[in-house]
């Protein structure tokens, strides 16, 4: 059955935290609203010294402006822009953590079977997403992009710290790893800070660091797909990332066809395999990419890959017709609101 929000941080879109208990160690709340990655981001921390929870609050806006500016492909200034005009040309020195990103998501497109793949940006520009004008590209436009995305190609040499797409036409997108690697960077500034009790939301990207400040785990509501005013359930954590993916973020209609950015791969057409994933673990990098690989997968292939990674602690998949299919460790989550 469904559930209206209600007093819940909620996977999907951005709202205001709403907390409840009382904390024993009388902390105060301190909280911050970030724009970056084309998101509305919140983080809110639990803390008895305002001087730290502020330190935190500008670590934590540091870390997603930073991830920001590294990877936004549409500022020609970025290093993954720089990449990405390189194409076919020469290798790119880059920094740390845009290596490190791409190390990651190579990894996993490959534990995923190419379901997860950061080659996907050719494909994106031919449909327009992150443009004003998106279009549905013809046959043989999305022939030519499925040419330029082998992602096996890329060279990526750790001792020159340098990125390389050997074939024009290739344009790498992390959009599928980037927020969630600005949400780990987040959470290390805030442990490293001596910081126990946190919460950031980046949209469908939540990390729960620690408790409300009652001792009780953090509550996050998964937005339903197909109306935004209820949620499919209602879960309990701590200390662990969420990260959901759907259909219905971003999107365009032409003739009553709904078009989503969510693109498989394997046809670079939007993935009608899912509605909606949710994936919980530690890793809000891994978590992001694979919210997107069980997307493509689908419920049958989706949940039994998850099943099948140690690193999962749990996941959820809504096919098209709003059923929901978890793994078995969801039900340690999933409570009543």
């Amino acid at each position: 059955m469904k559930k209206k929000l209600k007093n819940l941080i909620l996977l999907g879109i951005f709202l205001p935290f709403i907390l409840t208990g009382c904390s024993e160690e009388k902390q105060s709340t301190y909280t911050r609203d970030i724009f970056a990655m084309d998101t509305y981001i919140n983080c809110q921390i639990l803390a008895g010294n305002q001087d730290i929870a502020e330190e935190g609050l500008d670590r934590v806006e540091e870390a997603f402006l930073e991830i920001d500016n590294l990877t936004n492909r549409f500022d020609p200034n970025s290093e993954l822009s720089l990449v990405n005009k390189n194409a076919g040309l020469a290798a790119v020195k880059v920094s740390p953590d845009l290596l490190a990103m791409v190390e990651t998501a190579l990894e996993w497109s490959d534990r995923t079977e190419g379901a997860f793949n950061i080659l996907i940006g050719s494909a994106m520009n031919l449909w327009g997403f992150g443009s004003e004008t998106p279009r549905v590209p013809t046959e043989e436009q999305i022939a030519e992009a499925l040419l330029t995305m082998d992602y096996h190609e890329i060279i990526l040499d750790t001792e020159k710290a340098s990125l390389f797409l050997p074939e024009k036409g290739m344009v790498m997108d992390l959009g599928g790893v980037a927020k969630g690697y600005a949400t780990d960077k987040a959470v290390t500034a805030l442990k490293e800070l001596g910081i126990e009790n946190a919460i950031i939301n980046a949209g469908g990207n939540v990390y729960t660091l620690g408790t409300r400040g009652d001792g009780n785990c953090w509550r996050i509501g998964v937005q339903d797909p197909r109306d935004p005013e209820a949620i499919v359930a209602v879960l309990e954590v701590s200390d662990f990332a969420l990260v959901s993916s759907g259909d219905y973020q971003r999107y365009f209609e032409i003739e009553g066809i709904r078009y989503h950015h969510i693109l498989d791969p394997f046809t670079a057409y939007p993935s009608r395999a899912s509605a909606g994933t949710t994936v919980v673990m530690e890793s809000a990098a891994v978590a992001d990419i694979l919210s997107t690989a069980l997307f493509i997968k689908g419920p049958g292939e989706g949940i039994t890959l998850a099943e099948s990674l140690v690193e999962v602690e749990a996941a959820m998949i809504i096919s098209g017709d709003g059923t929901i299919h978890g793994t078995g460790s969801m039900s340690k989550y999933v409570i009543e609101p």
